[in-house]
């Protein structure tokens, strides 16, 4: 490694605002400093979890920063903040919080807090970070409680560079993602002095094809500025060599943080131990001058080795003849082979009750989460059940108080006619009016125009055809002729006794006894019955008052029964009409015999017919409405 002898040129490449800062302090130490950063950071917008956070950990300066602009601190109140590097806990105790800061700037150090040592399973810890990192922190503190990762920023790369990097001796870069834009950006050689902040970006460094890598104790300016000093004389560096020979290995190799969530721009982070070997070039030998970082040792006496190589012989022999026998005394005499089969049909043994006990446990394990699923599924399609019938009511109940459209009031006017058609077919007998009903709906269905009334359109087709098909009868007609026969039960006459006249016997001579007995007989006339025939009385004018209202009262039931086709009311009143009329009309009159003849033939009428079912059209438009509803 070859470090700078004088004041140099120093291509500063981390982001604002360290860049600032790295480069006052190396101009306090006479260097020229040219500011060029390859990265830009890029605020990222982030949502702030729903728990409630006990613990945020902020990892570095930009984090912090872009952790306020998001206001995710006012999610945050009440929770311990603790930082990462000197300028991250600055910025934080400037914007008024408590700062804990951990004694190493390491992945150990942050879990040894107390604040993270002692929390609960239950509780949940913020890591303010940027994108990328392997994850480290998170997933060893994730084993103790719940941890949400806050994404907050990304490193873009520049797309080129204004200044001049003529004449430039040493390129600080502060983390491995600087690496790549500073290689593109790099056209002098290779052997250029970097210089970085852990053994991890020294070895990418190293793997991009750059021969001079220095590694810093740390991302911070003073130790960045410690790597740029003038070397030691020869005697300073012999001493401080002494001394780091000297010291224990626990102090010298110490791990470094090579975590990438802890940034290492603002985090100091304990220096890995540094091996030439490893992430510094072998230089070509050169005589030994004050020029080059060698010293001289004094040379050591030579003492003779003979006597020293025949003890160790002796003591090799005797630890060979010990393992011989010991050997024997292990593989021949105690027998191994036999325990060791022994052991073995233990092991086995146990190994086939463990796979018996572990089967069942599995078995178990199955059942039990079977069951928990289809506990959780019948759970949950309940669930999705009630909140579908909830959204349903809820749109019914928003859809039922908004004013009905045209379309709607259209589609209830004809839903109203096919009702009032259906209940004239069932109650009215109403054939030709319930027609009328369907073609007046169906006019109304053909406006709206709709594809989805096909159905209730199709078997309103079928309906009307059938009502068409119905016989029609002359209902008015019927009416007017049973009107006819009722305004003739007035006129006609009751039958009256005949009296028939006795022969005239004036002229014949009688005796006086003769005479006598005539006279006798007209006050009391005897008349033979034949077969038996039962003697009616003659009606009185009240009674003939009552026939007259009766026969009106069946043949106004009859016109009723043939508007309503209702056969056997119908028949039966004309039937009664015929009997008291046969019975108390005078058959020898010409009116009589022409009512009698019409009655006749209005009993001969039939007023019965089947209509046709047209309640199909009413349920398809009842489906539909209430499907659309």
């Amino acid at each position: 490694m070859i470090l700078p002898t004088s004041p140099t040129k120093v291509w500063i490449t981390r982001s604002e605002p360290g860049a600032t800062r790295l480069a006052e302090v190396l101009t306090k130490h006479g260097h020229e400093v040219v500011v060029a950063p390859v990265l830009n950071i890029e605020s990222i917008p982030c949502d702030p979890p729903a728990e409630s956070v006990v613990a945020v950990v902020v990892l570095s300066e930009h984090a912090a920063r872009c952790y306020f602009a998001s206001g995710l601190n006012d999610r945050a109140e009440g929770a311990s903040y603790i930082a990462v590097g000197e300028q991250t806990a600055a910025y934080l105790i400037a914007q008024g919080l408590e700062v804990h800061v951990p004694q190493r700037a390491t992945s150990e150090g942050l879990l040894d807090m107390q604040q993270l040592s002692d929390i609960a399973p239950d509780d949940c810890v913020w890591v303010a970070a940027g994108v990328g990192g392997r994850g480290l922190l998170e997933s060893t503190l994730g084993l103790r409680c719940r941890v949400r990762k806050l994404e907050l920023y990304r490193r873009v790369a520049v797309i080129g560079l204004d200044a001049c990097l003529g004449s430039v001796a040493a390129i600080v870069a502060s983390s491995g993602a600087a690496l790549a834009p500073i290689s593109k950006f790099w056209q002098g050689d290779r052997n250029v002095l970097i210089i970085t902040p852990t053994a991890r970006v020294a070895r990418s460094a190293t793997a991009l094809g750059f021969t001079n890598v220095s590694i810093a104790d740390g991302a911070n300016p003073a130790a960045v500025a410690d790597r740029l000093v003038p070397p030691l004389p020869k005697q300073a560096r012999y001493e401080a060599r002494t001394m780091t020979d000297n010291t224990p290995d626990s102090e010298t190799s110490k791990p470094g943080l090579e975590d990438a969530a802890i940034e290492p721009e603002d985090a100091p982070i304990e220096q890995p131990p540094q091996d030439a070997d490893e992430f510094e070039p072998l230089q070509p030998s050169a005589p030994l001058d004050d020029d080059h970082d060698v010293f001289d040792l004094p040379t050591p006496t030579t003492k003779p080795k003979g006597r020293f190589l025949a003890a160790c012989a002796f003591l090799f022999a005797l630890v060979g003849l010990g393992g011989v026998g010991w050997l024997y005394y292990t593989l021949v005499y105690l027998d191994p082979l036999q325990q060791f089969m022994q052991q073995s049909a233990t092991v086995r043994a146990d190994n086939s009750a463990f796979r018996e006990q572990f089967k069942r446990r599995l078995d178990e394990l199955q059942g039990e989460a079977q069951a928990l699923a289809q506990t959780t599924t019948a759970n949950v399609t309940a669930i999705v059940a009630d909140r579908e019938r909830a959204v349903l009511k809820s749109l019914n109940e928003a859809i039922s108080q908004a004013p009905p459209s045209a379309r709607e009031w259209k589609l209830a006017e004809a839903e109203y006619l096919m009702r009032i058609a259906n209940h004239r077919v069932l109650m009215e007998d109403d054939s030709a009016g319930a027609l009328r009903l369907l073609q007046s709906a169906d006019a109304i269905l053909a406006e709206l125009d709709d594809f989805a009334l096909h159905e209730v359109r199709a078997r309103m087709a079928d309906e009307i055809m059938g009502l068409q098909q119905v016989r029609r009868d002359d209902l008015q007609g019927l009416y007017l002729r049973l009107e006819a026969v009722k305004s003739q039960i007035d006129e006609l006459p009751i039958a009256t006794p005949e009296y028939v006249e006795r022969p005239d016997t004036a002229s014949t001579e009688k005796t006086v006894w003769q005479m006598l007995a005539d006279e006798f007989g007209e006050l009391v006339r005897i008349r033979t019955v034949a077969g038996g025939e039962p003697i009616e009385p003659l009606l009185a004018p009240d009674e003939q008052r009552y026939l007259e209202l009766n026969l009106r009262l069946s043949l106004e039931q009859a016109q009723l029964a043939a508007l309503k086709r209702h056969q056997g009311v119908y028949e039966h009143s004309l039937s009664r009409v015929v009997e008291w009329l046969a019975a108390y009309a005078d058959p020898a009159d010409e009116r009589a015999l022409v009512v009698l003849d019409s009655l006749d033939e209005l009993l001969q009428v039939d007023l019965s017919r089947t209509l046709p079912d047209i309640s199909g059209s009413l349920r398809a438009l009842s489906a539909l409405h209430g499907n659309v509803e």
